[in-house]
């Protein structure tokens, strides 16, 4: 309470502190899902390893995109942080694909 200010007010309803909670997990949780879609889609023929690399300049700007939408805040760091994941995720993925479902 001590460090409340004009734009930090603390969230003491429940109301205010779910949609907060839910405004962070639900995008972050779909994000965290993406190796396990790929790989899915990988292992039932839709996608292979090609496709996933010649994608990845698009994936990349579109988890900037992503990032913009879903982080709080306007700036660069944050979109970042958001971004960085995402590409790992990816580049995880289509590793995964191209030498573990590859055998």
């Amino acid at each position: 309470m001590g460090f409340a200010t004009e734009d930090l007010q603390p969230l003491l309803s429940l109301g205010q502190y779910l949609t907060f909670v839910i405004s962070f997990l639900l995008p972050f949780g779909f994000i965290f899902q993406i190796p396990l879609f790929i790989i899915v889609l990988a292992k039932v023929g839709v996608i292979n390893s090609i496709f996933l690399y010649d994608k990845r300049k698009y994936i990349l700007v579109l988890s900037f995109v992503i990032g913009a939408v879903i982080s709080p805040t306007p700036d660069v760091l944050s979109q970042t942080m958001i971004a960085v994941p995402i590409l790992v995720m990816y580049e995880g993925s289509a590793f995964i694909v191209r030498y573990i479902l590859k055998k």
